[in-house]
């Protein structure tokens, strides 16, 4: 896996999922907020680990 791509993927889903958020908040959340938080969690799997920060 390239670790530079897995980045810039994770931070355009975060990016989605934030726009996302915004958007079902505003709107009284419903199923924008609940694939807004799919977005996020899909993005935070991408985030490489450091194991050595714990």
């Amino acid at each position: 896996m390239d670790g530079d791509a897995d980045v810039q993927r994770a931070r355009e889903l975060g990016e989605r999922g934030r726009a996302r958020c915004a958007d079902g908040l505003a709107g009284g959340a419903g199923p924008a907020l609940a694939e807004a938080v799919e977005l996020v969690a899909e993005a935070l799997e991408l985030l490489p680990v450091d194991d050595d920060a714990w």
